[in-house]
């Protein structure tokens, strides 16, 4: 199974709240046919699923409940006040994740 984790922030109210739900669920879609367009190529049985709140907490969670062999992310690379800000969901799967975890490193 293959998780989307859209951040809290899509709860936003206000304004801007509609566009931005809007946005989330676009690029979810997008990242979906990504995934189905190599996937599907390569006759792998997969499935797709969204979640909305915090990346560490939610793939420690969609793990346990697929009963995951093992976890797999991607690393972006941040370092200094962008990781502080950010923070990192490597870093935080590296304490709380249960299950095996594999970090890929970005590409060159």
């Amino acid at each position: 199974t293959l998780t989307q984790v859209i951040a809290a922030a899509g709860t936003a109210m206000g304004p801007g709240a509609g566009a931005m739900i809007e946005a989330e669920d676009a690029l979810a879609e997008v990242c979906r046919r990504n995934c189905a367009d190599i996937l599907d190529a390569a006759d792998v049985r997969w499935t797709f699923e969204v979640r909305h709140g915090k990346a560490v907490d939610e793939l420690v969670d969609a793990a346990a409940e697929h009963t995951a062999s093992y976890i797999v992310v991607g690393r972006h690379g941040h370092h200094g006040l962008t990781r502080l800000l950010a923070g990192s969901v490597s870093q935080g799967l590296l304490h709380h994740a249960r299950h095996p975890l594999l970090i890929t490193p970005p590409p060159p």
